[in-house]
């Protein structure tokens, strides 16, 4: 397992030009909501300098293995660019762990008539409703297949302008699937069944350019999942946001818009590293709308923090501390209790959520 290369391309990504005072807003081209297609699935090539594209799938399972799995693209490295898997996993009750697994741009491929992607020895595939992902290398080995509940769904194009001249581009290809298969890690081999969400995300700049905080939520129930992503701006950004929340039920998505309201609150310090949000609250609608979505995401256990500047050595940790800060991404496995009412109907909703609270620089 190398890291290297994977953590001077970050670098460089933190190191790209600030994009000074902008706007974000979103792309309003077209219904308000759609749903995702074939192409969207595949890379967005641009004439853009700088680029970076990732997949993630989050999932959990019944017995309560999580993993953050994402494949990832630039057009940023040492000398041509780079691509690899990154990989966070946690068995029950025990710590997280970190794989990376690096690999050249060159390395990437596409088709787009089986609606694969790779790099190197690894794929996801998505396809009439049907999904696969296979990871084949020295310590890690997945042979997974995803059952998704509807198709995907973006907000318009998916598409937000962030100032004059870049932009960000989010898809949600897989709201909830039923995920099952053998996984190895280490040389320990298991069956994983449980539920997962696939989305991807294409952008001109770096988060840490435009976003000071990031949270999200992705909560599986037995009838329904709520996804929340919220971006909380830099003051050098003058107005707008990224932010979705996504209902879903198993016949497809039931709501897909803006929160009327959302906080994160109950900090902790990390003694390394930053103030992170362990509770969310939420309200999504009003009462008496058709959809009404009111409650709190509760964090429980910190069980991966995963700190850039803990894996460069002491000249790298000075230059990028300098220029982007410390950017922490911490993943808690938390409880959801809320209340959900969809055309009159109310439903109580509880049970574990996956929870992350990514810091990205301190105003």
């Amino acid at each position: 397992m190398r890291r290297g290369v994977f953590v001077v391309t970050v670098c460089l990504l933190l190191l790209l030009p600030t994009v000074g005072t902008a706007q974000i807003k979103l792309v309003e081209k077209g219904k308000r909501h759609q749903e995702t297609s074939a192409t969207d699935w595949q890379r967005h090539p641009t004439t853009g300098k700088y680029f970076t594209e990732s997949w993630t799938v989050a999932a959990r399972s019944k017995q309560g293995h999580i993993m953050y799995l994402n494949f990832l693209y630039s057009n940023i490295g040492v000398f041509a660019g780079s691509a690899a898997v990154n990989l966070a996993f946690r068995h029950p009750g025990k710590e997280g762990k970190h794989y990376v697994f690096e690999y050249k741009q060159s390395e990437w491929g596409e088709d787009s008539k089986i609606g694969r992607i790779g790099v190197g020895t690894n794929w996801m595939a998505l396809k009439d409703g049907k999904g696969v992902l296979r990871i084949k290398e020295k310590n890690v080995a997945m042979a997974l297949e995803l059952k998704p509940w509807t198709r995907g769904a973006r907000l318009h194009t998916g598409k937000y302008t962030v100032g004059k001249d870049n932009w960000v581009q989010v898809f949600n290809h897989v709201p909830r699937a039923t995920i099952s298969g053998e996984v190895t890690i280490d040389g320990d081999s298991f069956q994983f069944d449980g539920d997962a969400f696939v989305d991807h995300w294409a952008q001109t700049l770096l988060a840490t350019d435009y976003c000071k905080r990031m949270y999200t939520v992705r909560f599986f129930h037995q009838d329904y999942t709520v996804a929340l992503l919220i971006q909380e701006p830099q003051k050098k950004v003058g107005e707008g946001q990224i932010v979705q929340v996504m209902v879903t039920d198993r016949k497809g998505v039931i709501s897909f818009g803006a929160p009327l309201k959302l906080s994160g609150k109950e900090k902790k310090k990390d003694p390394q590293g930053h103030e992170y949000a362990t509770t969310y609250e939420i309200e999504y609608g009003k009462a008496g709308d058709r959809v009404h979505l009111q409650g709190t995401f509760s964090g429980g256990k910190l069980w991966d923090r995963d700190a850039i500047l803990d894996q460069l050595s002491a000249a790298q940790k000075q230059v990028v501390k300098w220029v982007a800060g410390n950017p922490v991404v911490y993943r808690l496995e938390g409880a959801a209790d809320l209340t959900l009412t969809v055309d009159g109907q109310t439903t109580e909703l509880n049970g574990p959520a996956l929870m992350e609270s990514i810091v990205l620089s301190e105003e």
